[in-house]
Order: C-alpha cells, then structure tokens, then sequence
C-alpha cells in the first residue's frame, strides 16, 4: 500500500498535499499523445489550499517504482490476449491513416498509448526525468474556473507558482494534417472469424483548443446522435459512437467503434 510519503520527501510538500486532501479537493489527470492535463475541483473558499497543492504534486511529486511495475505487469498480461493484439494493431492503422505512416501520433501505439516496447523502458528515473523535461512553466497553461475575486485569485496565484523557474519550452508537432480529398474510411479484417468487425470513418479537424472547441465538442455530440440509428433502428452496435481529438498537432473527428459483423454492411 503506498502513502504519500512515497511520493513526497519534503514536509512542506507532504503538509500542503494533507491539506489539499482535507479540504475536499478532487485532482483528476488526462494523458493524451501530447499534452498532460491535471484538473482540481473544489469549494472556492479553499483556492490556496488547491492551488498549493497542485503546485507541490507537478514539481515535487515522485513516482513509485513498485506502481510502474505493477502497470507495466498489467499491460502484459493485457497484450497477452489476442483480442487485445487485433484492437492495438487497427488502432494503429487507424492513426497513420488519419496522420501518416511517420507522424509522431502514428508511432507506436496509437495516440500515444504504450507499446510493449515502450512498457519496458519505463521505470522511476525516466518518468522523473521526462517530467524534469516537460513540466515546465514555458510549457504550462494555467486555466481558473468559477466563482471568484479575479484580483485575489491573480495574487494567489502568483504567490504559489511565481517561483517557478521558466524552463525548456518543447516545439510544437507539425500541424499540417495528411493531405486528403474527402473522409478515410477504414475497416480491419483479423482473419480468424469472429463476431465483430471494428469501422471507422474520420475527418480532418482543427488543432488545439481554440474559440471554436465548444462548438466542435457539440459537433461531435450530434454525430453521436446520429449514430443513434445504428443502435436504435439497425441493431448492429451498441458501442459507436463519435468523438473529436484536442490534439496540439493535427486534430480530427472520428465516428465508428465495435460493430455486430452480420450487420456490418448495412
């Protein structure tokens, strides 16, 4: 069972996380091919204590050896199944389709899930020094939601990650998408018979998270909705559904998922 003083060595660290726990404040992360994204939600009255929290979780935080090996132990035993083999290998084929056979979101595993290559040279020294390289102030966003005092909250602010030096800032993965003339449809074929095939349409989208992602995300929504005929009056899947990529690259929008063979022409 781990504890915190696993993770934290200094007591100023540890006293601040205790805190941050205290309070009440959840912490969720998302890891996605190319951004890591660390989200605190909370009663307002306790902005400092969040704030000091998350602060002393990406710089000082460590990671357990003992918990790496347990998740690379998992992920084996996962890629042991050959269900599991087959999705890696469309999921594959689907990103160099969309991005291209040599662009970073295409190698490996695709959109930047690990491999059983990559699962093996992980342990507690590369996670530290990639976390070293890339949690850095140039490469942070700082986004505050909510109901409070702008000016309070910029002091706050300043106070807990104003000693925060500049650091490296990483460049940006190429945003040209590969060049296309319409959708990209795309089907996997296993060879052993089985019950399900795996379809996918996708389309290019726009990078990033600028002042039209609210809009895509009810895009996306809505080719959700359509896709509800699949469901509901053909009876072929209950599991397709679409989605939109954040990318810092290239972005796209996608609809397909798991879908009943039998049906899967109609």
């Amino acid at each position: 069972i781990s504890t915190l003083e696993d993770y934290f060595a200094g007591a100023d660290e540890l006293a601040k996380v205790r805190d941050f726990n205290l309070v009440g404040a959840r912490l969720d992360q998302d890891v996605s091919a190319d951004q890591t994204v660390f989200e605190v939600r909370g009663i307002n009255i306790y902005a400092r204590e969040m704030l000091e929290g998350l602060e002393a979780i990406i710089r000082a935080g460590a990671y357990n050896q003992l918990g790496i090996e347990r998740r690379a132990k998992r992920f084996r035993t996962l890629m042991a199944f050959p269900s599991a083999q087959k999705q890696a290998v469309f999921f594959s084929r689907v990103a160099r389709a969309i991005y291209g056979d040599d662009h970073p979101y295409a190698a490996g595993g695709a959109d930047g899930a690990p491999t059983l290559e990559s699962i093996g040279r992980l342990d507690r020294d590369a996670a530290l020094a990639f976390k070293s390289r890339h949690y850095t102030a140039a490469n942070a966003t700082l986004i505050i939601a909510g109901r409070f005092d702008p000016v309070e909250m910029e002091k706050k602010v300043r106070s807990v990650f104003g000693g925060w030096k500049k650091g490296a800032k990483d460049e940006p993965i190429a945003r040209a998408p590969r060049p296309r003339s319409g959708p990209i449809y795309l089907g996997a074929a296993s060879g052993v018979p089985s019950p399900i095939v795996q379809m996918f349409i996708a389309f290019p989208a726009p990078h990033g998270a600028d002042g039209q992602i609210a809009a895509r995300l009810v895009l996306a929504s809505m080719l959700t909705r359509r896709m509800g005929k699949v469901r509901e009056e053909l009876g072929a899947a209950y599991g397709v559904y679409a989605g939109v990529s954040r990318n810092v690259g290239p972005g796209s929008y996608t609809i397909g998922g798991p879908v009943d063979a039998e049906r899967a022409g109609v």
